[in-house]
């Protein structure tokens, strides 16, 4: 097989994230189809109520297949207006029934701080992740490598050795 170019993918992995994002296509249409049809009694609605569910949802029969909650974010992003979230809460407004427009307002501003603090929330586990990845990989340059074992011995001086763990007074 010939190398790929910069910026190309592999047909292996093309096809894989379009089959996410074609599961994650085919929930949007089945949330779409059970508010329109109005039935609050299917089991569907179950797939609704968080995002564990969501994500773990199996119908073979509508194209929806289990994807990991942060794939079904991304997609979902591009795919509903609001994303996962947006999804989610649209879901549990439609079961809860008419809601008061003051506690409806309140909500949207609610919401979108909830968005704001997920999307930080997720980007500081990612950073945590490649942060401790990195730190991994240097103690393993270490052992070979003198001057790395000495940055890495300034690093824990400095940060200590958990750099990751802060204590807040």
């Amino acid at each position: 097989m010939p190398r790929l170019s910069k910026g190309e993918i592999s047909p292996g992995i093309r096809s894989k994230a379009e089959a996410a994002r074609c599961s994650a296509a085919c929930r949007v249409k089945v949330f779409n189809d059970l508010t329109e049809s109005n039935d609050k009694l299917s089991p569907d609605w179950l797939n609704f109520r968080d995002v564990e569910s969501f994500s773990c949802w199996k119908k073979p029969s509508a194209g929806i297949e289990p994807l990991s909650p942060k794939t079904l974010r991304k997609y979902m992003a591009e795919l509903y207006s609001g994303g996962l979230v947006g999804i989610l809460t649209d879901a549990n407004k439609f079961l809860a029934g008419p809601v008061d427009r003051a506690v409806e307002k309140s909500t949207g501003r609610v919401t979108s701080l909830e968005k704001k603090v997920s999307a930080a929330v997720d980007s500081a586990l990612e950073m945590t992740v490649r942060y401790l990845d990195l730190l991994e990989k240097i103690q393993k340059l270490a052992q070979r490598n003198e001057s790395a074992r000495m940055e890495l011995e300034r690093h824990f001086r400095r940060y200590g050795h958990n750099p990751h763990l802060k204590v807040i007074k």
